[in-house]
């Protein structure tokens, strides 16, 4: 599961234009995930979470990540 959604995030990567990727997940979770994603993408990870912010809207989880992105 892990290497197939790294691959995926991979592929998409320059035609979405992320230059920069937090993480949000549980924590072993983030962490597999981060260990598949090959180094062109695990070198835009720039922060990871394991907030919970499933069923919020944009401007909540925006709002939510800020800091951590401004900090990173």
């Amino acid at each position: 599961m892990f290497d197939t959604a790294a691959a995926e995030t991979a592929k998409r990567l320059e035609s979405l234009g992320w230059e920069r990727i937090v993480i949000v997940s549980e924590t072993r979770a983030a962490a597999r995930f981060r260990d598949a994603l090959p180094p062109l993408v695990g070198d835009r990870v720039i922060a990871e979470s394991d907030l919970n912010l499933v069923g919020e809207d944009q401007h909540v989880i925006a709002e939510t990540l800020e800091s951590l992105i401004e900090d990173a």
